[in-house]
């Protein structure tokens, strides 16, 4: 697994790492090297990758702290690709969503205020 993140084939580490996730979902390494492959794949949709490279690293360092792992190193990691995609302006899917969201809930309310005033 790590051998292909080395030789930078992240298409077919991700394949490994959904077959690896299948047996056991709360693995931090699994999560990490998640990150990695997402973070460092070169593909042309590079912030689909890093909004999947975000939540791959939360889910990460979430999983770091409730089991109480002791690889500061991984942690270190994470947290720097985390950053450096925070500091791109990068937002995960559901951030991005309720963003949207809360833009229309206050359109609607506009329509209805106006449609009160006519009334």
């Amino acid at each position: 697994m790590k051998l292909l993140l080395e030789v930078e084939v992240y298409s077919q580490a991700l394949e490994v790492l959904e077959t690896i996730q299948r047996e056991d979902e709360e693995n931090v390494e699994l999560w990490y090297l998640y990150t990695c492959s997402y973070y460092h794949s070169s593909d042309e949709a590079k912030e689909e990758n890093w909004k999947n490279a975000r939540e791959c690293a939360e889910m990460c360092l979430k999983l770091y702290e409730r089991m109480e792992w002791d690889d500061e190193e991984l942690q270190k990691s994470c947290k720097e690709m985390l950053a450096e995609i925070e500091k791109s302006g990068i937002l995960p899917e559901r951030e991005a969503v309720e963003e949207d969201g809360e833009d229309e809930e206050e359109w609607e309310d506009s329509e209805d205020d106006v449609e009160m005033e006519d009334a």
